[in-house]
């Protein structure tokens, strides 16, 4: 925090910002090295998780979920603990499976029925596979998910070497007049009890 954040600058940013208004994007370029677009970038954050995590734990069916788990990862290792095995049974000629009190006809018809019976849990594990701002956002393209802005709330002059790590946790960063200046999301409590500065924090010490 003494080394790498410098100085709060949140009536500056919302100052120019105005300003920016009333000028042409050429003279907003010219005059504080940004424009007009990418001055609102720094004013607000698309929120990606919160749209893809109410779509795999309450929307996508199995065949979603088997896309997503294989763009980020496996769908076999989310899927392997939960295929138990349909049983026939030759008294009957049904099929049946563990821990579900039914009977099928077919094996098919079973196996459908045992990843159903798991999709809660499947649909927790397909989750805690995406992990990376890049994989939110593209499950938001391709699959045309509508998501909300996060406000920020403080801007804040850091060094160009905390400014690239905050950009890879998803964080607000950009450069005006020639100054960094990171987009915070949240307010009311020391920069230092931020989760992604913890997280950025933890990272150093387990290199160390």
């Amino acid at each position: 925090m003494q080394r790498e954040v410098y100085q709060c600058v949140s009536s500056l940013v919302s100052g120019l910002a105005q300003i920016a208004l009333q000028l042409d994007c050429r003279s907003c370029k010219d005059a504080f090295g940004i424009d007009q677009d990418e001055l609102i970038d720094l004013c607000q954050r698309p929120n990606y998780e919160y749209p893809v995590r109410v779509f795999i734990l309450e929307d996508a069916d199995v065949g979603e979920l088997e896309s997503i788990a294989n763009d980020v990862g496996r769908w076999e290792d989310v899927l392997d603990w939960s295929k138990v095995p349909a049983v026939r049974d030759d008294e009957d000629g049904m099929f049946r499976v563990f821990a579900l009190d039914e009977a099928f006809d077919t094996e098919e018809e079973a196996q459908e029925a045992a990843i159903e019976a798991a999709l809660p849990e499947i649909r927790k594990q397909v989750l805690a596979l995406v992990t990376e701002q890049s994989e939110f956002q593209n499950i938001i393209q391709d699959r045309n998910l509508d998501y909300d802005y996060d406000e920020v709330y403080e801007h804040w002059l850091v060094s160009d070497w905390l400014a690239r790590r905050l950009a890879d946790k998803g964080e607000i960063t950009g450069e005006v007049a020639g100054l960094t200046v990171w987009g915070r999301c949240c307010t009311g409590q020391s920069i230092s009890m931020d989760s992604v500065i913890q997280e950025i924090a933890t990272s150093l010490w387990g290199n160390e």
